[in-house]
């Protein structure tokens, strides 16, 4: 179970050659609250979706360019969204490998599968985060498609959250889908809000990887997300105290502004 371009065996492995696939999951220890308190207009309010059916203005990048293929590096670095916005990559100094962003290789995610000649960013570790900071001003909703490192030691999820432009978290989940197993699989989550106001999408531990990146450029008010279907009428606002910690223990920034 290990990135194979990673001196750890622990790691989650990245070398060279690849295909490709697609597998909807789960999503565990969100707290359950009713669908119409998710469908409020209360500003800053947010949900986690599958789908960018609520954006108003959805960008997807598919690489990082100008970054160089195969680049191993904790930031900061810049790349360029498909609109033209610039996004600022960083992350926690690495104990195990070092973070990489537009890799091309393999990426092994232990029983998820591996991903294969898929643009992606990834911690290559089992503790800590990567950040994506939107230069050009705060969006409404972000996220990617998604996987992580199931099986791997330490963690037994990840987590997906939004930070503003003072750095306070706005919302945390924790995520633990699994896939089948095969290449390039994963799953599609979006953190969106009512307003726009994430400056930065941080994702953390287990291995954590991110292709497809998409933001929503709309200015201002977003159109309100409604709940995700899959859940029916539970909303995912909210995270676990045992989420907090981790978060906290993987020097990820305070999360008592989050709204729960």
């Amino acid at each position: 179970m290990a990135f194979q371009a990673f001196s750890s065996p622990r790691s989650l492995g990245l070398s060279r050659s690849m295909k490709a696939g697609l597998s909807v999951a789960t999503i565990w220890r969100l707290a359950a609250i009713s669908a119409a308190v998710a469908v409020s207009a209360c500003p800053g309010r947010a949900i986690l979706v599958n789908n960018t059916s609520g954006f108003v203005n959805p960008v997807v990048t598919t690489n990082f360019n100008p970054i160089p293929i195969d680049t191993f590096s904790g930031g900061p670095l810049l790349f360029t969204a498909s609109n033209g916005d610039s996004i600022r990559f960083t992350s926690t100094t690495a104990r195990q490998g070092t973070p990489v962003i537009n890799f091309r290789g393999v990426s092994y995610f232990g029983y998820n599968g591996l991903w294969s000649n898929l643009p992606m960013a990834g911690l290559n570790e089992s503790n800590g985060f990567i950040d994506f900071t939107f230069i050009d001003g705060p969006v409404s909703a972000v996220g990617g498609f998604l996987n992580w490192g199931r099986g791997t030691l330490y963690h037994d999820e990840m987590y997906i959250a939004a930070l503003d432009s003072a750095g306070s978290v706005l919302e945390a989940y924790g995520l633990n889908f699994s896939t089948d197993g095969g290449t390039n699989t994963g799953s599609d989550y979006f953190i969106q809000r009512s307003a726009a106001d994430i400056a930065t999408l941080r994702l953390g531990n287990s291995y954590a990887g991110i292709a497809n990146f998409t933001f929503d450029a709309a200015p201002g008010m977003a159109a309100v997300p409604g709940p995700l279907p899959v859940f029916g009428a539970a909303a995912a606002f909210g995270y676990s105290r045992k989420l907090r910690k981790r978060i906290v223990s993987s020097k990820a920034l305070p999360v008592a502004n989050a709204i729960l």
